[in-house]
């Protein structure tokens, strides 16, 4: 849930790009923003790991080296954030 200064409230997922795309989580979400009462939330936004543009990330935080280093050791890539607008 994220609410805005003009007192308007978005519901938000957070998906890795390659699970929204494999399992059409666009669909589910549309169907779930149909049902969601405007007293909860008046939009719902998706973000995935395409959202954050790599230079973003700071290459010295700890979760950082930890991503790069499984990354290194062969595991799979850990997606950034993107955001879709349902209304």
């Amino acid at each position: 849930m994220a609410k805005h200064i003009d007192g308007t409230a978005s519901a938000v997922a957070v998906r890795p790009l390659t699970r929204v795309c494999k399992y059409r989580f666009e669909d589910t979400l549309r169907l779930i923003a149909a049902q969601l009462p405007r007293s909860f939330a008046t939009r719902v936004l998706l973000f995935t790991d395409a959202d954050v543009p790599r230079q973003t990330i700071v290459p010295h935080a700890p979760t950082t080296r930890l991503i790069e280093r499984a990354k290194e050791l062969g595991a799979p890539a850990v997606p950034p954030f993107s955001h879709m607008m349902f209304a």
